[in-house]
């Protein structure tokens, strides 16, 4: 039993796990912050990095830097994890549905989708089992909201440094209108 023809059906079920995963990335990981993280990774890196070519003499400072960046990396995988207790079981689910619902049946997809054997890709192919419908339609729709989430990110800082700019202009404008009155006093 299904309730959209097979290549809509998992379509659909594709683009809402991938929306479901996409928000949850935007609300569990702040990526100010890991920016800001990842540019103290490559600081102590390159330390680390000039240490070890006398690393006799700097064996202390090798390996303070070794455990810096060791808890961040830990650090980072832990914001990944948390992200994965709640996508890993809506992608089980969905994958449960998909093959009640689709799992004996000829999918006949729009485009051409990844083909596998024994889970290694073999080419494309326009009539696809549930699983490699699923998988295409999902790197798809992942790439598709990563350019979403591009555009919506650059016009929100465009948004905001002429917001900035806007407001400068207002503070110094109420300033010379401050001189101006000063000097009309004077």
């Amino acid at each position: 039993m299904y309730f959209l023809e097979p290549a809509a059906g998992i379509a659909v079920v594709t683009v809402l796990l991938a929306a479901f995963s996409k928000i949850l990335q935007r609300k569990m990981i702040d990526k100010e912050k890991m920016k800001a993280h990842q540019e103290e990774m490559k600081v102590i890196q390159k330390k680390w990095k000039e240490l070890l070519k006398e690393a006799d003499k700097n064996k202390k400072e090798i390996d303070e830097l070794q455990t810096k960046m060791l808890s961040g990396q830990t650090q980072m995988m832990n914001s990944t994890m948390k992200m994965s207790f709640f996508t890993l079981p809506a992608f089980f689910v969905a994958m449960w549905l998909l093959a009640q619902w689709y799992g004996k049946q000829l999918i006949v997809s729009p485009i051409p989708v990844i083909q596998f054997t024994n889970w290694i890709p073999q080419g494309l192919t326009m009539t696809p089992g549930y699983y490699e419908a699923y998988f295409s339609y999902y790197i798809i729709a992942t790439v598709v909201f990563l350019i979403v989430e591009r555009i919506y990110d650059f016009v929100k800082k465009k948004r905001k440094n002429e917001a900035s700019k806007v407001e400068m202009k207002n503070e110094n404008a109420g300033e010379k209108k401050t001189e101006s009155i000063e000097e009309k006093k004077n």
